[in-house]
């Protein structure tokens, strides 16, 4: 989940209103604690949405911001994405826009299945 400048009430809206209730039930909101994220309505929306299942800034697990551990974007994604878009330097923008492209695409599906049995064994 990430705001920044965006309304909570769009997102509210367009992110879960096609999540089934028992899905939700099993999603955690990892707060980092950015200026956004605090202001008293997303406040609200994170604890009305999240209730107990927050982690960091003012959830009931305490977290430190910015930290990859529970992030796989931070202790996978990135530095996948990165091995493969620069394992040797892309001559143009484009060819860079295309490594970027088939890194993602690279993905497999058995690949993301552990990084998430990664992140359970994390909490």
């Amino acid at each position: 989940m990430y705001w920044k400048k965006v309304n909570y009430k769009v997102v509210q809206h367009h992110r879960f209103k096609d999540l089934p209730l028992s899905d939700l039930e099993n999603v955690w909101f990892q707060h980092d604690g950015a200026p956004p994220h605090k202001v008293s309505s997303v406040q609200q929306y994170i604890r009305d949405t999240f209730q107990q299942q927050i982690i960091g800034y003012g959830g009931c697990v305490e977290w430190p911001p910015h930290s990859p551990d529970l992030n796989p974007l931070d202790f996978f994604l990135w530095g996948y994405i990165k091995q493969r878009v620069y394992a040797t330097p892309p001559p143009t923008l484009q060819e860079l826009r295309n490594r970027i492209t088939d890194a993602c695409a690279s993905v497999l599906p058995a690949t993301l299945y552990n990084v998430q049995r990664e992140v359970q064994s994390r909490l």
